[in-house]
Formats: structure tokens, sequence, C-alpha cells
């Protein structure tokens, strides 16, 4: 059906239409009144297009924004606004008509159409008429000979003038040839003999004929009368009697002529009003200009309309069906026709008969049916016919259509009858068609010829309207003088005059919306004659120009026959008919092939409370049905009023089946869980035959074969087969269920197949009867709920939908859907079940079968199975006897009940199961209650209820006896630290004492409070407390949003102000970016002229595709879309989809997963399921299970599905509330929730709380914060803190309840949930290409910065004691800082911190001892010995072991010295977060060996004690980030595509989000969000942190590369270190200072806490320079020089650059020379390098990374590490010496040569600059030419010591002591 979106009724009708006074008031709560008195509805204003006539609706809309006029808006000369589609077509809507000024496209007029200058077109017919019709009149200029008319005022020259008549001979020549006189000027008109008049002319004399009369062609001498009636165009509008030399107009009935003797107005003074179809909608114009409103508004183009005046209702069609809506405000629209129909392109109402015409272009036929749609018949229907648009003249009781394909004009009764062609074009394409009935005439267009016509209804008077021009009509209407058609290339709604065409204008005009089809109304439209039609048929009645009744009776096609009274419809035979059940209604289903489907109640004088189940009875004809509420089975008999009850006492019959050919009845029993017989031949007998079920459903019968089937959705669903006797159970299925709900077998004897809907999995499925050959029919179905299987046809309902589906057992490709509507059925919630009546027994199974007759000489019940047609059995408490057919009296078992006073036996579980089954019901009698038992943790009430132990003697009584505060035990009680007790006794939470809400039970928490808040505080006008800095921030933190309020908005010089009230920067504007949290920066007029590169960006279901240009718009392609097999992106890279070659590609997303673990090991890990499925070689097992007689194996499915809180499950495994229980309403699918064991209440039912009648006795519930426990009785404290979306930081567990409270430094916000810093918001910052941009919470600009070019930031953390931030560049190898100047233009300074790192990675900071972690990894040429988990891994018969040495390096930016925490081997340590309060550190490491696997891991802060978080199937770690407040920890799976979390202590895994994940490359945190960027994608994505939903994001116009959250300076802790001992590194835990050594120093094993120099270094193992750097006595890494590489340095690197290879060869050997000359220099004379800074030399560098290696056992000299650089070209090389005077690494062991300035400079450096003769110190960046500037190439210290270095030598030092062995600082 069609989802109707809103429906606006602004105006109801009857206004419209009652004699309304011309002047118009707008009602101002509704309506927007236009400066030319039009109103319009409120929702119009401003909204973009123009609707009122003066376009005054959008005037004035975007002050304030820059411009006068949006970017989609024209701005006229004038300053009005205009939709930018008005300029320039042909129409002057500007007052000054700048709109069409300087036009140049030109547009395509036709052919009888003229093409005005300005590109307006009209018709060739108005060219030279004497009248202006073009905006500059260029239709009357160089007229020449079409400006001479053949009458007596005009004379044509020679030459192509034209003079006046009076001008001729007249001795002057008016003529530019003179042709105007002439030799025969001088005859005389005497010597004619003109009848009327003679004049001279250059050809001699003339006659002339007076006004109406025209030459006589045989005479020239005499005149002929003119017959203007007849003419080619209309003269008159109604009616025209000719005159000699005249004519006279006259009127039709209701109609007078006006003073110009042609115009026929109505005599009825009331509006008239047009509808108008538009886009989705529909609109209301009064043709007075007094009202625009809207009528309707979907989602579907609205394409027909037409309008009912007796019931005032609006009827209109879209692709799918027909609707209705009254006009009067709130009501909702109705369906009319949704069946049979393809699509109503054209409507009209027969408000006279009360029914609708209709036109369906697609089946080509001309339908009627009944206004409510519940009967429709077809009227035309011709092979190769196209009726399009259809006209109703109810007066005289006649149709007209026009027909596309044959270009005709149609006329028949609107019966059908009397059908002739009034009109047949030869070519042409004829649409829109209107009908004047007071004038007689019908008008139609013809779009190929750009005309309209007119004819007389009898087909006589064609003519044309010879000066009408029209372009791409769609619809026309008439009204009184005027036409109106829509004009669908314009998008507008044109009128002219009826009778020429002349007074062409506008009505209505779009700027984007399409009108289509158009009716108008007006009262004396309304004909009030005789009205044949009144109730005289049984169905239709259709109005008849032919019968001599006047009408003629129809019935709905395809279903029903007209009677041989020709009055009444008759269905067809042979036709059986669906019966559909509705809670306690029963209704026969009527469907119809075209229309509505009919819902007709059947028998709603029987009492029924809850339908369980139905079947047919073929015997009896009549519907067996179930009552679970009342406990009966009736039989109601349907061709006489006859129903009866055949068995009472039913506990709950939620599936019974008939098996007419042993005259029994089934049922299946939820409260017994069992199956039971009845027979009513012979006797009634009843007996259970199937029992221990566990939660069965339905059940069908296979009566010729002997079977029943049984569906049960336990624990273990399955399908069970039995002999009709219950013998024999197999269950034939019972995998791939889950809630099998509906069953039904299929009579057929050649398809002999079980078919059955299962709700949980949306599917109906089919086995043959044995469970073989099993198929699925239908799959994603939303909730099947009942089936039924007919001769042809399989249909099915779905819960809470009022529809029916059909498919075809053959074909199932294709479903019918049956609406049966929304006003039939009365049951709240739509659980609709089937059957199917009328069907026919095979006579030839009856007639032989042995148990038809005489019951088979059974003396109780004759049943069968799947070997005997006949086996007898006999009731509880008799048993067979030898002779298989008589029962006879037996003992009670066991396991049997006897019923006292009788000799009946019952199953002895039957006793007191709340349903009488001894007769008496003496089995639920004395029926005692099981006394509790509590457990260790509760303690017991003296009533016997048990409570929470810790609920003791806290000062409320939760026994209801008190017995829990016996002053006996309770003495003093007092509250806990951070409560408060109330005066009665109770303790709550301190904070929650005078907060305005009284939480004691005698309010003495409020009072004695202050009413006022702090002067630290705002104060909202709840009375709420927030701290003032939360006024006017942005975010509305009171209830009411009063701290938002009155806030002044000022923004700078340089800044804009966005709608919002917000200010950015004025650059950002037009970038592509909403910097403006509401994207007003994007929305100016100036926006649309030039956007720059990628400018748009891809939303956030979207994901972009690469381009091989810049200046390409980014290509942008669903999400879903990337690696599905198939390109969409024009380079393929969606496609890149390739896996390591030991992984396994999903197949329809971009997730890898291991191969060898993952792949068929019983768990889906793809989403699609692919690692599991068959096409990689999974095999799964199905199991058939025999059961032995009468039972099944009890206990296998004793474990229920659980529900949700304070739920009920259903017998069928459905769930409810439990306060629904016995509410007199049946919730459940069986009703198991009602019924008559819904128990009482006495004496509260031993309920702790609340009690209430329950299915099986009373039924317990708790309060609100409590959950029942296992007793069924107690209710205990609900621990919402376990569930951490309770509360944003902490959660507190109170007695039934909870309170909030967040960490410090933060503040809780009024809704007492979440917090907030109470320094402010967080902010977001984002580093893409080029740019680094500072962001609100709200994702406002705050700042944009932009980098250096040569800079590469791929991480960033936030130091907020120096309130600036560090980032990393992996490219150059370098650590430093970034500090941004206040204000809209920040300033971009950075300083280099440390240099010469090796791909530095998961940079993290710890604000409290300033200290800085990252990881770097050095891989190597030859084996390691393996440590710490490295592995020889082996594939085939190889085997690779990946040496790799990676380690985490804590830095101190105090003295910049560095120390090895954490070693690994083949493992990358990608990411790293440190956790401030807690002093922990968080990491994740990848296996870089041929097994996937990653690990989470945590230690402290120093490296120590290490412990493995989670290392259950993540694949590739790619960031972590750490949630402090819940103290878990996220990170993202790069080749699972997946961001999952882990709490601290290693449990609680969840999957937080793996749809909208690909290749994320940043991870953080944010209040409840967790953020990332993924690689390439233009968007910030942030989601709820626990459970993935309520995703949004913020989209930008380049890729984001690193994404941090930046909090508000808070307290960061006490640094531990500030007062340690520690004169290296330090760090803590636990309060206490931990001393680290630096790298190249180990802590003394003597335990005197001093560092010993590690000597692992070769004397010359590392080679070309490369710098030894021990990491223990046996490990040591080589830091090479730029250009080499290798473990010891030995070989030549792969240089970078952009330059040809020759140039980059030569740069290469250059920088090796130089590094060596440099090296040899520095060893033998430092403060000789120095000296050179004044000499000039030429040298070009270009870009090249460092190149590391790896050794090991060996021993070496240390010489000083170079860095990389970047080199510039055009360059006339001068030094520059760089001053980095900020950098605060300073060493007093070093001193700088040449007496410089010591400025706590960590080295100098010598480069190569650009084009600057500068010699000095350069201490800001902003002073560098940053295209030319090079990085540091070397950096020079010093040693104050002249002492001669102990190379290879152990040497111990005090820790106060600085190496020069440490890490390049610059």
């Amino acid at each position: 059906m069609t989802v109707f979106l809103v429906w606006l009724l602004c105006l109801a009708l009857p206004s419209l239409i009652s004699g309304l006074n011309t002047t118009v008031v707008c009602d101002k709560m509704q309506m927007f009144q236009c400066k030319s008195g039009e109103c319009i509805t409120n929702f119009w204003h401003c909204d973009g297009t123009t609707d009122c006539p003066d376009n005054s609706d959008e005037d004035h809309c975007h002050e304030g924004e820059g411009d006068g006029c949006s970017s989609h808006q024209f701005a006229c000369a004038s300053g009005m606004c205009l939709p930018y589609s008005w300029r320039c077509d042909g129409e002057m809507d500007c007052p000054d008509s700048s709109d069409e000024a300087d036009c140049v496209i030109a547009r395509k007029c036709t052919d009888n159409q003229y093409e005005c200058h300005n590109s307006q077109c009209i018709s060739l017919n108005l060219l030279c008429d004497g009248m202006q019709d073009c905006v500059d009149g260029d239709d009357e200029k160089n007229c020449g000979k079409q400006g001479c008319q053949e009458s007596i005022n005009s004379f044509l020259c020679k030459s192509g003038g034209c003079v006046s008549t009076d001008k001729l001979c007249d001795s002057h020549n008016d003529c530019d040839d003179g042709s105007d006189e002439g030799d025969q000027c001088n005859e005389t008109c005497v010597e004619t003999k003109c009848i009327y008049q003679c004049f001279k002319t250059p050809v001699g004399p003339q006659c002339a004929c007076p006004q109406g009369q025209h030459i006589d062609p045989l005479n020239s001498s005499n005149c002929l009368d003119v017959n203007e009636c007849e003419s080619d165009e209309s003269v008159c509008d109604h009616f025209c009697t000719n005159n000699d030399g005249s004519y006279t107009c006259w009127c039709g009935e209701g109609y007078e002529l006006q003073t110009d003797g042609v115009t026929c107005n109505t005599k009825k003074h009331e509006r008239a009003f047009l509808l108008a179809a538009v886009d989705n909608g529909i609109r209301l114009f009064s043709l007075d200009h007094s009202s625009y409103t809207q009528v309707f508004i979907g989602d579907k183009v609205t394409v027909g309309v037409a309008y009912d005046p007796l019931d005032h209702v609006v009827y209109w069609s879209d692709l799918e069906g027909i609707y209705n809506i009254p006009v009067h405000p709130r009501q909702a629209p109705s369906v009319v026709v949704n069946e049979g129909i393809g699509r109503a392109e054209s409507l009209a109402v027969d408000w006279m008969g009360r029914n609708l015409y209709i036109v369906d272009s697609v089946k080509h036929q001309i339908l009627v049916c009944s206004l409510v749609g519940t009967a429709c018949h077809v009227l035309i229907s011709d092979q190769g016919g196209d009726p399009t648009t259809i006209q109703l003249d109810i007066k005289n009781r006649f149709m007209y259509w026009l027909d596309r394909s044959s270009s005709l004009l149609e006329q028949a009764g609107m019966d059908g009858s009397i059908r002739k062609v009034l009109v047949q074009e030869r070519s042409g394409l004829l649409t829109g068609l209107a009908l004047d009935v007071p004038a007689g005439r019908i008008y139609w267009m013809d779009e190929l010829k750009g005309m309209i016509f007119t004819i007389n209804t009898n087909g006589t008077d064609s003519k044309h309207l010879a000066e009408a021009s029209i372009s791409r009509p769609y619809s026309v209407a008439v009204w009184e003088e005027h036409l109106y058609w829509t004009d669908m290339k314009h998008r507008h709604i044109h009128s002219c005059l009826k009778r020429n065409g002349r007074k062409a204008h506008t009505v209505l005009k779009s700027s984007h919306e399409q009108f289509y089809s158009l009716s108008i109304y007006h009262p004396s439209m309304l004909y009030q004659g005789f009205n044949p039609c009144d109730n005289r048929c049984s169905y239709l009645c259709l109005l008849s120009p032919s019968s001599p009744s006047g009408y003629t009776c129809a019935c709905p096609f395809g279903v029903m026959v007209l009677a041989s009274d020709l009055h009444t419809c008759l269905d067809l035979k042979n036709v059986t008919r669906p019966v559909i059940v509705s809670d306690n209604q029963m209704y026969w289903f009527s469907p119809h092939k075209i229309g509505q489907n009919n819902l007709e109640l059947w028998r709603n004088n029987l009492i029924l409370h809850k339908i369980g189940d139905l079947d047919y009875d073929p015997a009896q004809d009549a519907v067996v049905v179930s009552d679970v509420l009342d406990n009966t089975i009736f039989s109601i008999s349907i061709t006489k009023n006859l129903s009866r009850p055949i068995v009472n006492n039913v506990a709950r019959a939620v599936g019974i089946a008939v098996d007419w050919l042993r005259n029994n009845l089934y049922w299946v029993d939820g409260v017994k869980h069992g199956v039971e017989v009845f027979s009513t031949h012979k006797g009634f007998y009843r007996a259970e035959i199937v029992h221990d079920l566990d939660h069965p459903t339905d059940i069908t019968l296979a009566p010729i074969l002997g079977y029943l089937y049984i569906s049960d959705a336990g624990n273990n669903p399955y399908i069970l087969r039995c002999g009709l006797d219950g013998t024999v159970c197999v269950r034939i299925v019972d995998t791939g269920l889950a809630q099998p709900i509906s069953i039904a077998f299929d009579r057929d004897p050649e398809n002999q197949r079980l078919y059955w809907c299962d709700l949980h999995l949306g599917r109906i499925e089919s086995v043959a009867m044995d469970g073989s050959d099993r198929h699925i029919i239908q799959d994603l179905l939303l909730e099947p709920v009942s089936l039924l299987v007919t001769h042809v046809h399989i249909i099915w309902t779905q819960r809470n939908l009022n529809n029916l589906f059909i498919s075809s057992k053959m074909d199932n490709s294709t479903i019918q859907i049956k609406r049966l509507g929304s006003g039939a059925l009365g049951s709240k919630e739509r659980i609709l079940k089937l059957g199917e009546v009328n069907w026919r027994m095979p006579l030839e199974a009856l007639s032989s079968h042995p148990c038809a007759y005489d019951n088979g000489n059974c003396s109780q019940l004759c049943l069968g199975n799947g070997v005997n047609d006949k086996v007898c059995a006999c009731v509880l408490g008799f048993e067979l006897s030898a002779d298989a057919i008589t029962c006879v009296r037996s003992q009670c078992h066991s396991d049997q009940f006897l019923c006292h006073g009788t000799p009946s036996c019952i199953p002895a579980k039957w006793r007191c199961d709340g349903t009488p089954d001894c007769e008496g019901g003496g089995d639920e009698r004395d029926c005692e209650a099981v006394a509790k038992n509590c457990d260790e943790f509760l303690f017991q009430c003296a009533s016997g209820n048990c409570i929470d132990k810790t609920w003791r003697c806290d000062g409320v009584h939760d026994c209801s006896d008190g017995s829990d505060e016996s002053p006996q035990y309770c003495q003093n009680v007092t509250c806990r630290d951070g409560q408060w007790q109330c005066r009665s006794g109770e303790c709550i939470p301190q904070m929650w004492v005078c907060d305005g809400k009284a939480e004691c039970p005698d309010s003495s928490d409020e009072i004695n409070c202050t009413l006022t808040c702090p002067s630290h505080k705002f104060t909202c006008m709840d009375g709420t407390c927030i701290p003032i800095l939360w006024q006017c921030d942005g975010g509305k933190d009171c209830k009411d949003g009063g701290d938002e309020e009155n806030c002044p908005v000022t923004c700078q010089l340089g800044e804009f102000m966005c709608n919002n009230r917000k200010c950015v920067p004025l650059n950002v504007t037009c970038d592509g970016d909403f910097d403006c949290a509401d994207g007003s920066d994007e929305s100016l007029k100036k926006c649309s002229a030039s956007l720059p590169n990628g400018a748009m960006a891809c939303p956030s279901s979207h994901v972009v595709c690469a381009v091989n240009s810049l200046n390409l718009e980014p290509i942008c392609i669903p999400r879903n879309a990337v690696c599905n097999g198939k390109q969409d992106c024009p380079q393929g890279d969606d496609e890149d989809c390739t896996c390591l070659e030991y992984e396994f590609h999903c197949s329809s997303t971009d997730r890898c997963i291991p191969l060898s673990r993952w792949v068929c090991d019983g768990v889906e890990d793809c989403q699609d399921g692919s690692d599991e499925g068959s096409d990689v070689g999974c095999t799964a097992t199905l199991d058939t299970t025999v059961l032995s007689d009468n039972h099944l194996n009890k206990g296998e499915t004793n474990a229920e599905k659980l529900c949700g809180k304070q739920q009920y499950l259903c017998g069928v495994g459905d769930c409810v509330d439990e306060k629904k229980l016995c509410d007199g309403t049946a919730d459940c699918l069986d009703g198991s929730d009602e019924g008559s064991w819904c128990g009482s209440c006495r004496n509260n039912g031993g309920c702790q709380h609340k009690c209430h009648p329950g299915v099986m006795g009373p039924h317990c519930s708790c309060h609100p914060g409590y959950i029942l426990a296992a007793n069924g009785a107690d209710c205990l404290d609900v621990k919402e803190c376990e569930e951490e979306a309770t509360c944003s930081h902490y959660c507190h567990e109170l007695k039934g309840s909870h309170y909030c409270s967040c960490m410090p430094g933060y503040e809780l916000r009024p809704d007492g949930r979440t917090c907030k810093p109470e320094a402010g918001e967080e902010v977001v910052v984002v580093v893409q290409p080029g740019l680094l941009m500072i962001l609100s919470h709200n994702y406002q600009i705050l700042h944009k910065v932009k980098i250096p070019q040569w800079m590469n930031i791929d991480s960033l953390e936030h130091n907020p004691l120096g309130n600036n931030f560090l980032f990393t560049d992996t490219s150059q190898g370098v650590i430093g800082t970034i500090d941004l100047q206040p204000g809209s233009n920040s300033i971009f300074n950075h300083k280099i911190l440390i240099s010469n790192r090796r791909k530095p990675q998961g940079l993290s900071f710890d604000p409290t001892t300033q200290n800085i972690y990252f990881s770097e990894s050095f891989p190597g040429q030859q084996p390691l010995i393996p440590q710490d988990g490295a592995k020889l891994v082996k594939i085939g018969e190889q085997t690779d072991l990946k040496t790799v040495y990676s380690f985490i390096l804590i830095c101190s930016v105090a003295n910049g010295l560095c120390s090895v925490i954490y070693r690994a081997y083949n493992e990358e340590i990608p990411s790293i977060s440190v956790a401030t309060s807690e002093r922990l550190l968080f990491f994740c490491t990848n296996y870089l060996g041929h097994e996937d696997r990653s690990e989470i891991l945590v230690t402290f802060l120093d490296g120590q004690n290490k412990k493995v978080l989670w290392t259950g199937k993540v694949v590739r770690c790619g960031s972590v980030a750490v949630d402090e407040v819940k103290e878990r920890v996220y990170w993202t799976d790069i080749a699972l595509n997946t961001i999952e979390s882990v709490s601290w202590k290693g449990n609680k895994h969840r999957i937080v989000q793996e749809n909208m994940v690909h290749s994320p490359i940043s991870l953080s945190l944010s209040n409840d969000w967790v953020m990332w960027i993924n690689l390439g994608g233009r968007e910030i994505i942030h989601c709820d942190k626990t459970d993935g939903r309520s995703c949004q994001s913020k989209p930008f116009t380049l890729a984001a590369k690193v994404l941090v959250v930046v909090l508000p300076i808070m307290n960061i802790g006490k640094d531990a270190c500030s007062s340690s001992v520690c004169q290296q590194l330090c760090t803590s835990y636990n309060n206490t200072a931990k001393c680290l050594c630096q790298v190249s120093y180990t802590e003394s094993t003597d335990g005197d806490g001093k560092c010993v120099e590690v000597t692992s270094c070769g004397s010359n193992y590392c080679k070309s320079g490369g710098e030894c750097e021990p990491h223990s006595s046996t490990d040591f890494i080589c830091r090479c020089n730029v250009g080499v590489m290798g473990e010891q340095c030995e070989g030549e690197a792969e240089v970078v650059g952009a330059t040809n290879n020759l140039l980059v060869l030569s740069l290469v050997l250059l920088v090796i020379v130089l590094a060596a000359i440099g090296f040899f220099w520095y060893r033998r004379n430092v403060r000789m390098f120095c000296k050179g800074k004044s000499e000039s030399h030429n040298l070009d560098f270009q870009s090249a990374n460092l190149t590391y290696g790896l050794g090991s056992d060996s021993a070496g000299n240390v010489s000083p590490a170079q860095s990389s650089k970047l080199v510039c070209g055009r360059c006339s090389s001068h030094h520059v010496l760089f001053n980095l005077q900020e950098t605060n690494f300073g060493n007093s062991n070093y001193e700088l040569e040449d007496n410089q300035e010591d400025n706590n400079l960590a080295s100098a450096v010598v480069v190569s600059a650009c084009s600057a003769s500068v010699i000095g110190t350069i201490s800001t960046p902003d002073q560098l030419d940053l295209n030319c500037v090079s990085l540091p190439v070397s950096h020079v210290l010093t040693p104050l010591s002249n002492g001669k270095e102990n190379e290879g030598n152990s040497r111990v030092i005090p820790m106060n002591t600085a190496s020069r062995k440490g890490p390049n600082f610059v």
C-alpha cells in the first residue's frame, strides 16, 4: 500500500462553494497572504517555489545571508527573487522584465508557432493581426502581405507594403514604389454597379461590402451574407444564431449573456476551484485567485484527479492504485482501488450513479467502480485500443474519451452502449479532453500539431482555436469563457479564451514540480435532475441513454455474473472461498479481480472470545473453530443458521484438523502439550494419542495416507509425523527451523506434500510426505502466521498486515497481494488465520474406506495409520480387547489420576493444570501452592517471601510484614558514605538533596533548600543549575533550552555568521565542506558559481571512488557495492579486495579471514556466511529421529526460549508483556495469555509485590526496578548498572533504581544520564592532505589551518598542559609538536622533537608525566634467535621465518631521553593508547607470519605486567582507543572491517559496528560515541559505542587521514615523578614513580638504582656510518644514514623522488660522499665543521626516506645519525642556521661551537636553503619558504668532557647523567 507521508488540509471545501464574499481575509494561523491578496498555506512560504502570483511568498526569505536571493533563485533588477527556472522562459515574471533580458537560449517552437525574439512561442495566426503579442512587438513588424486583409480598409503595395484604402488615388505616393497611384485612378465609380459601395484603386474601381457580408465570388458587384456561426472559429461562448449581416449569441440553462454579447457566465456567484495533480500531491486553486492550498501530499506521483461534490471528496490515482480523501481537515486518505489495475491515467466521478469511471492506460480499458471500490466492471476493452482520458456528461448519460494510438475521439453511453467515433485524425497525438456541458461542446488538444480543437457533442461543427499555442499539454479543463491546461514542458498551468485562444496567460507556475491532471468544479455543474439509480442494482447501477429505465446493472468483473432478473449478481460456480479469522470474528473473503477486495462479516451474532484455529468439515458442510478462551470447539453450519459446541473442557486448542474420512476431530493442546482426538460418529469419545510435546503450534492431517503432522516451536523446533492413532512418531524435519507456526498438507493426491511457514525465519517451505525433497517456497517474508494450500495456490498472511499473499504452487516467483482494507478487521493486533470452504470430498475414497460405515465396527474410535486404514482405539480408562474392536474398562495406571466418583482415568499431569478434565472438575480441587525456599543470598521474611540480604536493616520495609526491619535485629541504622538519610529513615544519594525533586517519601530532601543557584552556575527555568560555561555554548542543557536563548552573537571581521548564529572563518565559505553545522556556509549564491575540486562529498551510505584527475568530481557508490564482485568504480578500486595468500576473501564483502582456522569451523565469520557454505567444501549432516510410540523423549526440548524482561512466553513461542496476561484480550497468537484458567489473587497470590490472575493460576510481577525471582513470587532488584548504556559515566545501584554520576571534571546533565565537561564540550580534530581542521562536538568548524606540503601527519595526540599537539610523520621519520595561535585564521607553528625514527607509529601521550609512546619495527636479513613468541611458520614444504623486530619506546619531553619498554619479534605494533587515570598502556600487535592473528594487550606504563586481553578472532588490528570511564578498550580490525571492544578484564567482548567500516584508519571515543574514519573516506562516522546504532556522519570534500577527540583542560592527576629521584626517565603507577634507563643503558644488577651502559654493539658492525643502538646485551639495531639500508647499513636504499633516475642517483652519490666527508671531518674536528657555515655550496637534494638495519651479538663504533630531509629545486644554495630556540630538550653535557648563544639548543643544523642570502637565526616556521626548506641533515653535538671514550667496555654512570647515545632531538 502507498505510504502517505503528510496530508495538509488547509481550507475546508464548503467555504469555497458556499458563496463567500470576494474580499479575502486569510487565516494567519494556517495561511500566508500574498501581496496581491491570495491565500496560500504557510508551508509554501519561503519554500523555494513561487506560489503567489506576485512572487511575494519568496520575498525577503534570505535576508542576512549575504545575497538577497538564494543559490536556486534569480534576482530581478528590482530585487525580487524568482525561481531560476523562470529565467528566459518567454514570460515576463520580473516587474522590470529583467528575467527575459539577454536571453540567448533558443527554444524550439512547433511548426504552427512563431518564435519571438525572446524565445516565446505564439500561434502563427497572431502574426500581423494588428495586436502586439511578443514582448518587444516583433510579431507586428515586417508583416508584408500578411498585414493587408481582404477588406475595404487596406491595400497591398507592389513593393510589399500596406496602406489604408483611403490613401489610394489621393495623388500622394504612400507606397514606396508609388503603386497606390496609377492611371486608372481617374476612373470613377459611377461607371460601376456596386450594390453597396465603390472606391477608386490604381487598377480601377472596386466594390466593397458592409460588415457581415462578403463579395459574391460569382458576381463581384454583389454582396452575400457571412454565416459567422459556421466559421472555423467560435464567436460565441455557448450558442450562435446567424442573422443577415450579423449573428446573435445566447447561453444555456443557468447562464446569462454578458454585456460584450458573446460571453456566458453562470447565474450562481459562488467560487469555482481547480484541482491539480502536482507531482506527489493534490492542490486546490480558487479561480478567483483568492486561495491556493494543499489537499494532499504523499510519496508517489499523482496522475489522475476527480471530485465528488456530494460528499466533498477528492479522488486521485498514482502508479499503484486509486485513493480518496475528504477535504475536511485531519482525515486520512482511503484506498479505493488497489487490485487488477495498471495505471489509472484519468478519473471521472458520476455523482448521480455514485460510480467512479477509470481509464487504465496499461491494460487499455475503461472501467467503472463503486465509489468505495468494492465492485468494478469493465466497460470498454478493445484489443489495440489505447484510451487515455475520459469525461462524463451526467445530464445526458454519455461518456467521451480519447484513444491515443488511433487518434480517436469516441462517445458511448455511461453503460457502454451506443458507442461511436466522433473524430478520427489521420495523424496527430490527441491529449487532454474537456467537456463544456452547458455549451454542448468538447475540447481536446493535438500535441503534434500544437493546436486546440472543439466539436459539438453530437460530432458536428468542428472548429479550432486558431490563435491558441500549446506545447506538451497533458490535461485540459473548461470553465465559463476560459480553457485551462497543463504544460509539461514548462511546468505551468495556462489559460486562454475558449472561443479563439486569445488572452493566453499563465495561471500557475512551478519551479520544479510537474502538473498533471486537472479538474474544475462549480456548484452550477451539479445536475439536479431525476436519478434513475436508487438502490435498484445489487452492485453497480450505470446511467444509460438507451435503456428505457435510464440505467443498467453490472456485476464485479470475473467473480460474479448478472442473474436473469438483470439486477442481481450471482457467484460463479465451483469456486472455493477462503475464510479469514481475526480475533473473535470470521469473515468471508470475496476476492475481486479489479477494485478492492471485500471482507464480509460472517455469523456476527455468534459469541466467540478468541478463535484459536479453524478447519472445514465437508461431510457436514460446516466450519469447525476452537475458542481458546472459552475452552470449547464449535461446529458452525455454512448453509444453515446453526452452530453448536461439540467438545468442551479443551484447555487450549491451538490447532485443529478434521479427518473427514473417519469422522474424527483432532486438536493439539497448547496447555497439555499433546494431541487429542474426538469422534462424533458413534457416541462422544475422546482420547489423548500424543503427549509430551514442547510448544506445539499447529496440526494438519493426510486422511487418505493415514498420517497427522505437528509443528512444534520449542527450544529445538521440529515437525513431527505420526499415524492417525499416534503411533510411529518421526521427526521428519528438525533442522533449519526457528518457529514453525502454521502447517498444511496438500489435498491434491498427485502432490502429497507438506507445507509450513516459519514466523521467525520469515519462510515458507515444503517437503514430501516423508520429510524428503525439502524446498524453500518463499523467503524473506515478514512474520508469516497462517498458511493455506489450495488446488493451485499457496496463500498466507503476515503478522499485523491486512493482506493476503498468494503465489502459485508451481511457480512461486510472483506474489499477488490482496489488500483486505484497514477498517474491516477489528483486532488491534492483526493475526489473520485462514481456512478454505466449499471444496468437495473425493467420493472414490469415501466409498471404499472401512471407517466410513458404522465406525468400522469399532466400539469407540476408528482411527488409522500409515500401514492400516482402520485401527480401533479406546479412550482413557478403557483398553482394547483381544478382538481389536471392542473397548473394555481398565484400572488406572500409576501415571494416571482416578477421577473422584467415576471410573474415569486422566493423565496424572492433568491434575491441577487449570483445566477441569474429570466430570465435576475434581482434578482441580485442593490444589495448594508449594512452599518457597530462599537461597543463601536472600533473606526470608516471616511471610515466606524472599528479599535481597542487603535490604535487611536499611530503614525500608521490604517484607510486607516488616520483618526485615525488626527492632530485634536492626538498631542505629545509618546511611553509607555519599548518602543522606531521610527523616523517614530511607537513604538516598547525597546528590539528590535539594535537586528540585522529592526523592524521600516524606519530601524531607527538599526542605530548607536554597532556591537560587550559586554564582558559578546558571539557573534554568525549572530551577536546575548548570555550569555557567554551558550557557550559550551551542548545546541545550536546560530541559527548556533556556541556556541558549538571548545569546548575543557578534562575528568578528573576517568571520561568517551561520544560520544557527555561530561564527566560522570567512575563508571557509564555499569550499565544499559544511563548516557550519547547518551547512549554511555552502548555500550562498556565490557557492554555486565555482566549487572546489571534489566539493561534493559522498553521503554516509556511500564511498568515494578513485579518480585519475584532481579536477574530476568524486564518484560515489553505495557501501554495499564494495567487493560485491561487480566493478562500479571507473578504475575498479571498489573490487580491489585481494586478500593475502593465506586468507579467505568473503564473497560479498571486503572482509578477509584466516583460511586455515576460520573456514568451515561451524561459525559464520563472513557476514554473508560464505566461509561456511558448500562452495568452499563445507558439509553438514541432516539426521531423522524416530521416537517410540505414544510419547516423545521427555526432556529433549525442556529449555524455553527467552523473552525480554517482564514478558510472558506464549504457548506457540511468541512473547507478550506480562501486564497483558488475563486482561480480557488475547495477545498471544494462540490466546494462551487468557482463558478460564486465569486464577484469582487471594492473599495476593503469595506474591511479594503485585499479583495478577495468571494463565496457570496467579501470576506475580514486580514494581519498576525489580525483577521476578526464580521462584516466581519474590522480587529482586534489577541491576541496571550491569547495562553499560544505563549511565554515560558511572552507575550506582539503588534499591529498585539507580543513579548516575560523572568522573571528575564532568557534570551530570539534567537528563540524569549523560555527562558534559564542566569546562565546555569536546572538540574534534581532523587531518586531511594539507589541512588540519578543528571542529566542535557537533561538527561546527572552529579552525581550519593549512599544513605545509612537505608534512605528512600520520597520527596526532593532544597535550593539555602545553595546549598543543604532538604528531608523527612516518615518511620523514619524525615526531614533533604543533602550536595553533588562537583566532579565526590560525597560524601553523611546528617543531621537530624526535627525528631519525624508522616509521614511527602508534603515537600516544601521557600528560601526567609528559612522556611520549610510539613503536618502531626493524626488518633484518638474517634469522634472529626467536624470542617472546617468534615462530617458525610452515607453508607446504617451505619454512618461512620472518625476522622483524618491533619495540615500544617511551620518550620524555622533559629531557629528550628514550627507553625501550616492550619488545617483540615477528610482530608489528600499529597502535598504542595510554589510560591516564589508571596508569595503563594498551596496545595491539599483529603477527607478521603466514597466519593472521592479533592480540590486544595491556601493561603498566613501564611495560611491565603484560597481559593479553583478547585473542579471539582478531585478524589485523589497526587502531586502539581506551574508554577510561567504562574501563573498556576498543579496536579496529582492518581485515574483518569491524570495530570491537572488550573490558579491561578481558571479558564482555562485543562487535560494536561492522556495517559501515571499510579499512578504518583512525579510531577515537567521544562521550557515548565511537568515531572513526575509513581509508580514503571523506567523512567522520560516529555510532553509539554500546550497541553500534544511531550512526551519523560528517562529510568532507577531501579524504580524512587522522581523527582525534580533544577534551577540555581538566585535572590530569598528580605526577609522582615530580618528586622522584629519577634523573633519566620516569613514569608512574599507583602513585609510585618508576625509574627507567634510556636506550643503550640497562638497570644495574646491583640494585643500587644506577644504569649500566650496554655494550652489545661490535666495533665495526654498522657500516657506512650507521649508528649502533643497543637494546640489550645481545640485541641492537643499526640506524643507517640517508640512502643506506640493510641490517648493517651495507646496501643502497631505493630513493623516492619526483625527478628522473639519473638525477636521483647523482644526488644519492653526492649525499654519500658528503656524509663520508662529514663523518670523517666530524671525527677529526667537530669545530671545523661548524666554522664552515659561511661558505657556499651548490647542493640540491631529493626527498629520501631513512633506511635502517637490525643487528645482534656484535660491537661497533657509534656515529651521529643522519635524518631525512626535503630538497628543493630552483635553488641557489646558501647555508642557513636554524635556531629552534623553542625546543626544550636542553642537555648540559653538550655545548655549542664558535661561542654561539645557548638558547637551550639541542643541535645546530646546516642545510641548503632556497633563494635566501640569509645567515642567521630563523625562529619561527613562517619565516621559511616552505616550498624550498630542507629538514635537518645532521646534528652536531660536542661533549663537554674531553676524556677519551672507553669504547667496548662497560661504564657505570649515575642515573642523573645523560648520555650521547640517545636519539637525535631537534
